[in-house]
């Protein structure tokens, strides 16, 4: 079924590309229109290469864990995860914060 649905998406992609590609042929006054149209579908065919990728890297990785692995490891591996993408964003665990009314939030304990 994945196979398929992938199948379906790039042939779309290539044939509007392909068709924004034979228009540039037969009407050069529209280059830069039909060119921006015609990227738009490269970036989608690059986009739905990346997701097929990385769907056949979590089926493969399904595959592997077959050995049981404690919860908590799995629990404390996604607060990690967590911690480090929104590092830059969130402040600090237990800090004080002021809202945009300015009021002020107490410590997360």
């Amino acid at each position: 079924m994945l196979n398929r649905v992938l199948r379906h998406n790039l042939r779309n992609d290539l044939t509007g590309a392909m068709g924004y590609t034979r228009l540039l042929v037969d009407d050069p006054d529209d280059v830069e229109i039909l060119a921006n149209r015609i990227t738009e579908h490269h970036e989608e065919l690059l986009s739905i290469g990346a997701k097929s990728q990385g769907i056949q890297k979590m089926l493969e990785a399904d595959r592997d864990t077959d050995i049981p692995v404690p919860l908590s490891d799995v629990v404390a591996n996604s607060i990690r995860e967590v911690r480090s993408d929104s590092a830059a964003t969130l402040p600090p665990i237990g800090s004080r914060c002021r809202s945009r009314r300015g009021t002020r939030s107490e410590p997360i304990r």
